[in-house]
């Protein structure tokens, strides 16, 4: 019985999951919690992390931006997408300063 139920401890200590976490260019292991489609073009996320800790400025309602312009915006919008529809968590790095702005995203299985 002993045994059984230091398995099972250890076990738990090695299959926890990572917090959520903003701070600095970047949002780890954070889930999409909002995604805002604007009319005029864009999108902006929110995240289970803390966007208020990152240098960029997320602004009161801790929104990340997403802009039509971007090289490659079909393709991390379908990430983001995908990321808020499956609840998968994800890594987010931001622009350093100014506006908050997505540079890039990253899933990992």
């Amino acid at each position: 019985m002993k045994f059984i139920f230091l398995t099972a401890a250890l076990a738990s200590l090695f299959s926890f999951n990572a917090a959520a976490e903003c701070a600095g260019v970047s949002c780890t292991n954070v889930k999409i919690t909002r995604i805002v489609t604007i009319a005029k073009g864009g999108v902006s996320i929110s995240t289970s992390g803390d966007e208020s800790k990152l240098s960029c400025e997320a602004g009161s309602s801790g929104y990340i931006k997403l802009r039509p312009e971007d090289s490659n915006y079909n393709a991390v919008y379908s990430l983001l997408l995908t990321a808020h529809t499956t609840g998968h968590p994800i890594w987010i790095r931001t622009s350093e300063s100014g506006e908050c702005s997505l540079v890039y995203a990253v899933s990992d299985k």
